[in-house]
């Protein structure tokens, strides 16, 4: 079995993040894999983007550590990591990091 998560995590706060990977690792036998893809950087430069004139939403950043830390805490091992950046308007861009982990078979 495997669950995929792209892009849940820009919507959830850091204990929303911890509570999903912990589900996730209830809801897995060992060797099951998780997809998470997320918006990188630090939790505390989490902003509001508007989408219109009463419309935004506030979206989450995080870093790798914490998204691997938390992994690992919950039992996964992480597989793969990589990242892509999507540039922006302004001449910057944002980081996009996708994460492959699995399921470590319990004690």
């Amino acid at each position: 079995m495997s669950l995929s998560a792209p892009f849940v995590f820009p919507y959830l706060n850091q204990d929303e993040v911890i509570e999903f990977i912990g589900a996730a690792a209830v809801k897995l036998s060992a060797g099951g894999l998780l997809f998470i893809s997320t918006m990188e950087g630090r939790y505390e430069n989490s902003q509001f983007k508007s989408r219109g004139e009463d419309e935004g939403v506030l979206n989450y950043l995080y870093s790798e550590s914490f998204i691997s830390t938390t992994l690992v805490e919950q039992g996964f091992e992480v597989l793969d990591l990589f990242r892509q950046d999507y540039p922006l308007d302004n001449a910057e861009a944002d980081t996009d990091p996708f994460v492959f982990a699995r399921k470590m078979a319990g004690d």
